[in-house]
């Protein structure tokens, strides 16, 4: 009796783990998609407030930066940003690229409820409270030629990085264990798009 006791309390104390252990990954699993969908909203959000409103505000009268950028799925977007664009322009730009085609620009947010701030202050300090920013990206980009990363940092000019001042290439790299952006599926034709550091 006490042997069959002793293999019903083993196989309950099992069940319960087993049971304990599937609520936990549930938890985990919920929370990772609360996460994803919180970052999609923030991503839906940059491209509303940032990449849209600089593409219709035009460009500063002393010219056009062009930067080409490779993206992880091998297509290649040549982008033109300001004079007085900042690295946050351009990570923003490349964040909305990884935004499902099924995702209306239309329907992206205008606001969102945890957002302190407006513009590129905004995205800014949510960075900080999210951090460490390069998890909050999921991506690094780095020149094309001298190969060299460009970390993102807050307030800093694309004019203050040495090799964008013509204007550049640069390519896109999903950070271990993220997924890379959805996109078409097809590699895009090289655009013709060079500039004197291509050479």
């Amino acid at each position: 009796m006490a042997e069959e006791r002793a293999k019903f309390e083993a196989k309950r104390m099992a069940e319960e783990e087993a049971r304990l252990a599937w609520q936990r990954k549930a938890r985990e699993a919920e929370l990772a998609r609360q996460k994803e969908s919180d970052r999609m909203e923030w991503r839906k959000w940059t491209r509303s407030a940032l990449v849209q409103s600089s593409s219709t505000s035009g460009v500063s009268s002393s010219g056009p930066l062009r930067i080409a950028i490779r993206l992880p799925t091998g297509s290649r977007v040549v982008h033109t940003f300001s004079q007085t664009a900042t690295l946050t322009s351009l990570y923003a730009f490349v964040d909305s690229q990884f935004i499902p085609p099924q995702f209306n620009p239309a329907d992206d947010p205008t606001s969102l409820p945890d957002q302190t701030g407006v513009g590129e202050n905004a995205l800014e300090s949510h960075i900080s409270k999210v951090g460490p920013a390069e998890e909050y990206w999921g991506f690094r980009i780095a020149l094309a030629y001298p190969r060299m990363e460009i970390p993102w940092k807050q307030k800093t000019k694309l004019l203050d990085i040495t090799h964008l001042k013509g204007g550049g290439q640069v390519v896109v790299e999903t950070i271990e264990g993220r997924r890379s952006p959805v996109q078409n599926g097809n590699a895009e034709e090289d655009d013709g798009y060079h500039t004197e550091d291509s050479e």
